[in-house]
């Protein structure tokens, strides 16, 4: 398993957000357990914002959120992750602009604001390769990478939070 690299970040909120990145990664890592496959996100590379459509729909599946269909990812409606559910993304965690139950979030954020970036390998792949801070990241034996910006929201320095 992957290190964290959160002794990097040593600013007194990134506790929280090495969790939620730690947590999401493991989700993502038990549904595949579990289905025997990754979920299906709806980009072209492979990797999503958590404050974008493809992102909600993700965290949607593994919060067992999914509306009932005959397309579901989660059938079995498994619940793979928990995050602190907040009013505003300015406090980081999981966002929802609707307290009602069924509302779908708006995404999941970093304590900064941010939302975390989520890479996940290709279905035929045997490695996660992806660009990170302007430089080529190669990843064996991998199958997702999640990254908060940190602070400054700019990846690539050492303020940033990461499952590798």
């Amino acid at each position: 398993m992957a290190k964290i690299a959160e002794a990097r970040n040593s600013h007194p909120k990134a506790a929280r957000t090495q969790e939620d990145a730690r947590a999401l990664k493991q989700a993502i890592e038990a549904f595949s357990s579990e289905y025997g496959r990754l979920p299906r996100i709806d980009s072209s590379d492979n990797e999503v914002r958590t404050n974008s459509a493809a992102g909600i729909d993700l965290l949607t599946i593994l919060l067992a959120e999914e509306n009932g269909s005959d397309a579901m990812q989660n059938p079995k409606k498994i619940p793979f992750a928990s995050f602190k559910k907040v009013k505003s993304k300015k406090w980081g965690g999981l966002a929802y602009s609707d307290p009602r139950p069924g509302a779908r979030p708006q995404g999941l954020y970093d304590v900064w604001g941010h939302p975390l970036r989520v890479i996940i390998r290709p279905p035929d792949a045997t490695e996660l390769v992806f660009t990170y801070g302007g430089k080529a990241v190669v990843l064996k034996d991998t199958v997702v990478a999640v990254v908060s910006a940190g602070p400054d929201g700019e990846e690539g320095n050492k303020d940033d939070i990461r499952t590798w």
